[in-house]
């Protein structure tokens, strides 16, 4: 998965750190939303998963996120696209649950319901799939972890 971490100002920061964070909003009675998103380049696809968290009046927000690079030719496909996405997410997601087990995690899908929306056909799959893992989610437009806060860490 992920091997380095960082820091809403791109600053490198352990996990462990990540999660000493995470554990203050949670005590707190905060959420933590989970977030990937992918860009495809000519020779290579990135992707950036957030982990953000918000105390339970939404006045306080951090986030921190983690990108890997795949140069395989799978990247090119649609699907496989957003299946790693939602992978990765999900994978971030239990690794949070594991440290904290009673934590509200929801995870934001980078998906579209629009029938124009190349990634519509996969929305009950992921669906499924995301709530079959135990968690909540959202999609576009109210998917703003991964459409806006990994998609600024794709580039």
């Amino acid at each position: 998965m992920y091997d380095t971490w960082f820091d809403s100002n791109s600053n490198k920061i352990e996990l462990l750190q990540v999660f000493a964070k995470i554990k203050k909003y949670i005590q707190d009675g905060g959420k933590i939303y989970v977030g990937t998103d992918s860009m495809l380049f000519s020779t290579k696809c990135i992707y950036a998963t957030a982990i953000c968290i918000h105390n339970a009046d939404m006045k306080i927000a951090n986030y921190f996120f983690a990108r890997v690079s795949d140069y395989s030719e799978k990247s090119k496909s649609l699907q496989h696209k957003i299946t790693q996405e939602v992978k990765y997410s999900i994978e971030v997601a239990l690794l949070i649950l594991e440290e904290f087990p009673t934590a509200d995690i929801e995870i934001h899908a980078d998906i579209g319901t629009s029938k124009r929306s190349a990634t519509s056909k996969f929305v009950e799959f992921i669906r499924g799939w995301i709530l079959g893992s135990g968690f909540t989610y959202k999609v576009k437009p109210h998917s703003w972890a991964s459409s806006s806060v990994a998609d600024w860490h794709t580039k």
